[in-house]
């Protein structure tokens, strides 16, 4: 059982990877186009005073956090994709939520995903915000934490990817 628990936690950890990895390009190209557009900036969003966020310190603090490891504390040159993979998924995740609806889902992020339907920000911010009981936990703190899939595997996967 716990090798298969291994193998299915490796699995699932590839994958959410890759969603990560495909969520946070398409708000970041985003991002760049709402910055150039919006705020006459040259699309480094993540050095504007005048985002949105300014206000919330702790998605300040992640965006300085990614910036110091991006450039190893200042040492090498700051290159924007470099700052974006250290922006963690949680800032990401807050990006999408209720509070930044009228200043970023709906002047900068309502493009990020063409095909998705219905064409909403709880589309994408809902499977990754329910609530969920403390002896459930998520798929994505399933695989992190490598907890057991035995007690029901699908679950958590149509739960977080499928919104069912």
């Amino acid at each position: 059982m716990y090798e298969w628990n291994q193998l299915v936690a490796g699995v699932w950890h590839e994958t959410l990877g890759s969603f990560e990895i495909v969520l946070r390009n398409a708000l970041d190209t985003q991002l760049i186009v709402f910055h150039q557009r919006a705020r006459n900036g040259n699309g480094d969003w993540y050095t504007d005073p005048n985002m949105p966020w300014i206000t919330n310190t702790r998605l300040m603090k992640a965006i300085q956090t990614a910036r110091n490891r991006a450039t190893l504390n200042g040492t090498i040159p700051e290159v924007h994709g470099k700052v974006v993979a250290e922006v963690t998924f949680g800032f990401w995740r807050y990006t999408l939520a209720n509070t930044y609806q009228t200043t970023l889902r709906a002047p900068a992020y309502r493009r990020a995903f063409p095909r998705l339907r219905p064409q909403s920000r709880i589309s994408v911010y809902d499977p990754f915000s329910r609530p969920r009981k403390p002896q459930a936990p998520g798929l994505r703190s399933k695989v992190l934490s490598k907890r057991s899939f035995a007690d029901n595997p699908c679950s958590d996967f149509e739960r977080a990817l499928c919104g069912s």
